[in-house]
């Protein structure tokens, strides 16, 4: 069960700030805005009424229109209880004086409307607010109201900027093509699905049919697993404080994995990135793993098994296989999975002896005059392997 409730502004409270709303969010959480006249601790410890009811609170706090005063809103555990109308609420934070908050006398209010005020009171940062409201979700994903008032603030907040017409499920990234303004060091909030927010990489290319600051754009969303939601309806982006929403087309373009990597790589040598997202960009045009060897299907003569894969929880993994390569095509070579998960094997293999591979394959015309018997590898790799080895090639 949730409820908000709104604090009148007819009169100026005493204290150093005041409460303007305050929402319970269910068990036990808040979502308090309101106004200071100081700087406001990020994190800390809100007390109610006589101080029994105690609880943590995290905040963000952005420039108030009148100066020397400041907006906030905050995340408080207060096991439901609001402030009784008129009283102080105490913040407590290490290493900083405690401040003091004054309430108003309540009006009640749903979720739409503090959402609204939310939109009137953060006009000047409206992205840092969005990733804040992002992060609460992601901290209870299950929170309906929380999650309705971040969609509802970025209905409200965000500023239309293009489009997006391609939408492409590669395994490890969600690849978005369109058009828009281009950011740089900017996040993609998600409302429905259970990736709320992520890094969002960037890359620009030339457009005839729009006009600037707008220019073509392909970006990619990292996932920790594939994207198995629905269609994303929008891409909000936050970046630098601006809030921007570029819409997807009515019949948006869709490509599996394998179309995605494919279009990708045709992308690439009319980007414009940094060297990081071209390099980002440039593993999702790797071919995916589908579940079955391809080695094989190489015109060229190679071979190659990977024949364990031990797991270390929280240290790493013994790798070991074999490689044959008479011509030495092969650049790379790495363990990964499908969902972005890659790690260099080559860089810190040993090659071992395998006669069994040699003489098996001894009668093959292909691999004849292969030098030596040591096509075999073993490496370890310090790194945090993901759990089960799902996938794994």
């Amino acid at each position: 069960m949730s409820a908000v409730i709104s604090f009148t502004e007819r009169a100026k409270p005493t204290g150093q700030g005041g409460i303007v709303a305050a929402a319970v969010l269910g068990k036990g959480a808040a979502l308090v805005l309101g106004w200071h006249r100081d700087r406001l601790p990020r994190r800390g410890v809100a007390a109610v009424g006589d101080g029994s009811v105690r609880g943590p609170f995290r905040l963000t706090a952005w420039e108030h229109e009148e100066p020397g005063l400041c907006w906030f809103v905050a995340a408080m555990q207060l096991q439901g209880v609001l402030p009784a109308p008129g009283t102080i609420v105490p913040l407590h934070a290490q290493g900083m004086s405690d401040r003091s908050l004054a309430s108003w006398p309540a009006e009640h209010e749903g979720p739409r409307e503090l959402a609204e005020r939310l939109v009137s009171h953060a006009a000047k940062r409206p992205g840092d607010l969005a990733l804040f409201l992002a992060e609460l979700v992601e901290q209870a994903p299950r929170g309906a109201v929380l999650r309705g008032i971040l969609r509802r603030f970025l209905a409200g907040a965000a500023a239309e900027d293009g489009a997006i017409e391609i939408i492409g499920r590669h395994g490890a990234m969600l690849i978005l093509q369109g058009w828009g303004r281009r950011e740089t060091e900017a996040r993609a909030i998600f409302p429905d699905g259970p990736l709320v927010q992520a890094p969002l990489s960037v890359a620009g290319f030339a457009r005839g049919d729009v006009a600037a600051p707008a220019t073509g754009l392909l970006e990619a969303v990292p996932l920790a697993e594939p994207w198995s939601d629905a269609n994303p309806s929008a891409l909000h982006v936050a970046a630098d404080g601006r809030l921007w929403r570029r819409t997807v087309v009515a019949a948006p373009q869709v490509l599996g994995a394998v179309e995605a990597a494919s279009h990708v790589a045709e992308m690439l040598r009319r980007l414009d990135a940094d060297a990081a997202t071209l390099a980002m960009l440039g593993r999702a045009a790797r071919p995916p793993f589908e579940g079955a060897e391809t080695v094989s299907r190489a015109r060229l003569p190679l071979v190659a098994a990977l024949d364990l894969v031990a797991i270390l929880p929280g240290v790493g993994a013994y790798v070991g296989g074999w490689l044959v390569d008479p011509h030495s095509a092969v650049v790379s070579v790495t363990l990964a999975n499908r969902t972005g998960f890659s790690v260099a094997l080559d860089r810190v293999w040993t090659r071992i002896a395998r006669p069994d591979v040699v003489s098996g394959l001894a009668t093959d015309p292909r691999f004849r005059g292969v030098a030596g018997d040591r096509v075999g590898f073993a490496a370890f790799v310090a790194c945090e392997v993901p759990k089960g080895g799902e996938g794994l090639h």
